[in-house]
């Protein structure tokens, strides 16, 4: 009996691993059948690719792509709406927040196989800075102790980040700052090895003949979530209409860039709305005014009078499809800070024409004709155009001057112009990243484009980035606008949305407002990772 129940047990036994090993065996096939079984996830862009290099991404198909290549030491948690630790484990302060010590997972390793040390991050970041020619990514290195001697050639390195082994980084900055970690989100911020295109992000680059056609595969060791999809096949198109064309011919599966007139003509279409991702970007659309020339210096009135005489509705139907929402303040929203209640500016004639007179120039009367300067292409010239002839209904004289990019960009920083045009992505999720370097005194050259100074803002700006308490430093924030408002600094016209269409076969999709998407969360139908 024994001999019997012992064999019928090794029976059994066996048939239950033939049993699992089936079940193991068949399972795997239909997952690599249903892997295989998916495409190519397949996005078309209409902006230039010059580089993914952390230090010279210029645009939004540049970050796009550098983010499935390249990551940093945080991530922002859009709905969590708070900072989380990726390349980063974790971080401590000193009780005044003006040193951080960051610990970094040297476990993760880059797409050459290395680990990533607290090395890899300084040499990043020294990279960084000096290959930068864009003042308003160098400027968030700004309040690094060192920054000024290594930008000026008297030292060979940011004094202020220093290794202190192979995990731990130390970072000494000049001023109290409680958001220094979002900010450490930002491009210019982000990780690579000593070959400068080895990232530690989800995707790596495949092949690449010409910076038109990509292709990107799966990083199978990646440290977070594995992504679900295999590939990525990324292509750059001349003609904006010929990308809507595969798109709607089912070739594409995220587009970019509608064209308006697509907007316009399918704003009703149940289908397009459902696969559209109308999300409010942390964007502005403003015209500056120098604040150190006349006629707008030592002249708010005038400020405001151009502010009120603005319908941003009208613009944004005309320019922007409606694809986009009026700006009556400073901060945009999706970040906390952002106020819809805010009193802001609206559209209103009769105040606009009694603040002309308030300002000694009753219906334009005695007002030189002003010069409104922007980057030379259709979209900005639409709405140069349509401001021009909204300000003539308060008696305003508009000459329009385009110039070419490179041109603006250096008039700009130099305020050479009385009156122009700034479009400002924020820099990093937070209500900080517009109020202190749009407004604050320190950063006049730089990201404070229109020389802008009021002693009250600095101080409340200062003073936020003390605070440790959210609500604290919000309120700081909040009324440091509310001053900004009031001085009308800029005349605010709209906050840009997303203008991006998924294909039908997207199952889900993870953008913030930055533009960031997050790439281990997209599917396609049949695009589940293994």
């Amino acid at each position: 009996m024994k001999k019997r129940r012992k064999i019928i047990l090794a029976v059994t036994a066996i048939l239950t691993f033939i049993m699992i090993i089936s079940v193991v065996y068949y399972t795997r096939i239909e997952m690599t059948i249903a892997d295989l079984g998916a495409h190519p996830f397949r996005i078309g862009i209409t902006d230039n690719i010059a580089s993914v290099h952390p230090a010279l991404i210029s645009n939004d198909g540049e970050k796009m792509l550098g983010s499935m290549i390249y990551e940093g030491l945080v991530y922002y948690d859009d709905a969590a709406q708070e900072i989380k630790p990726n390349l980063a484990k974790k971080w401590k302060t000193s009780k005044d927040f003006t040193q951080y010590i960051i610990y970094v997972n040297n476990q993760i390793k880059l797409h050459n196989g290395q680990n990533i040390t607290s090395w890899t991050v300084k040499q990043s970041w020294e990279k960084n800075l000096i290959r930068s020619n864009d003042w308003a990514a160098v400027s968030l290195y700004k309040d690094i102790q060192g920054f000024t001697e290594r930008i000026q050639g008297q030292s060979n390195e940011i004094t202020g980040v220093q290794v202190l082994d192979n995990e731990r980084l130390q970072v000494v900055l000049n001023a109290p700052n409680t958001v220094f970690m979002n900010m450490l989100t930002n491009p210019i911020f982000w990780i690579f090895g000593e070959d400068e295109t080895t990232g530690t992000g989800p995707f790596i680059v495949q092949n690449n003949p010409d910076n038109k056609n990509i292709v990107l595969a799966r990083n199978e060791e990646y440290h977070r979530k594995k992504p679900c999809l295999s590939t990525i096949e990324m292509t750059v198109y001349n003609d904006q209409n010929q990308a809507w064309q595969d798109y709607r011919e089912g070739r594409l599966d995220l587009i970019t860039d509608v064209p308006l007139s697509e907007l316009e003509n399918n704003l009703e279409d149940e289908n397009f709305k459902k696969r559209a991702v109308n999300k409010p970007l942390l964007t502005i659309y403003a015209l500056g005014y120098n604040m150190a020339q006349v006629p707008f210096r030592d002249n708010y009135y005038l400020r405001r009078a151009f502010n009120y005489a603005i319908n941003r509705e009208e613009i944004i139907k005309k320019v922007f499809g409606d694809n986009a929402l009026p700006l009556k303040g400073v901060i945009p929203q999706g970040i906390p800070g952002y106020d819809e209640n805010i009193p802001g500016y609206s559209y209103n004639l009769e105040k606009a024409a009694a603040l002309m007179s308030e300002a000694g120039y009753p219906q334009g009367e005695g007002l030189p004709t002003i010069t409104l300067c922007f980057n030379d292409n259709s979209g900005q010239r639409m709405i140069a155009e349509m401001a021009s002839e909204q300000l003539s209904s308060v008696g305003v004289k508009i000459n329009l001057l385009p110039l070419d990019w490179e041109t603006y960009k250096k008039q700009m920083q130099k305020f050479n112009m009385t009156f122009f045009r700034l479009e400002w992505q924020l820099d990093y999720n937070d209500a900080d990243s517009i109020m202190y370097n749009l407004f604050h005194s320190s950063k006049a050259g730089m990201t404070n484009f229109n020389n802008y100074y009021n002693a009250q803002v600095d101080k409340l700006l200062n003073d936020s980035r003390g605070y440790t308490n959210k609500e604290n430093r919000l309120s700081a924030l909040n009324k440091a606008e509310m001053v900004v408002i009031d001085d009308a600094p800029y005349l605010w016209i709209l906050q840009r949305k997303s203008n991006i269409m998924l294909g039908e076969d997207v199952k889900e999709f993870y953008m913030d407002g930055l533009s960031i998407i997050d790439w281990t969360k997209i599917k396609l139908h049949g695009s589940d990772a293994m």
